[in-house]
C-alpha cells in the first residue's frame, strides 16, 4: 500500500472509533431525544420487566429496549449482573 492509502484507512478507523465512543449515563441522559449514543453499564434487571432492561454505571442508569420493543428482538440473553455495551437512539 502506498502512504495515502494507509493514511486513508487509519482515518476511517479513527472516525469509526470516535463515532462509537461510549459516554456516561449522566451525559447520555442530558442529550437530545433522537440522538444516537453508546453506553456501557451493568444490568440491574433481568426478564422480570419483560422487554426492558435497566443498566447503570457510576453516574446513573437507563432503561434499554430491543429493536421495536419485542422480546424476540434481543440478540443476547441479558441477565442481572451482565456487563452491557449498547448503541441506540434516545
Amino acid at each position: 500500500m502506498n502512504f495515502i492509502k494507509i493514511l486513508s484507512v487509519l482515518f476511517v478507523l479513527l472516525v469509526c472509533q470516535i463515532s462509537l465512543a461510549q459516554i456516561s449515563m449522566e451525559d447520555a441522559r442530558q442529550m437530545e431525544l433522537g440522538e444516537t449514543v453508546t453506553i456501557q453499564g451493568i444490568a440491574i434487571s433481568g426478564d422480570e420487566f419483560n422487554k426492558i432492561r435497566y443498566i447503570q454505571d457510576g453516574t446513573g442508569g437507563l432503561g434499554i429496549y430491543p429493536g421495536d420493543g419485542s422480546v424476540e428482538d434481543w440478540e443476547a440473553d441479558i441477565q442481572r449482573g451482565d456487563e452491557v455495551l449498547v448503541t441506540g437512539v434516545l
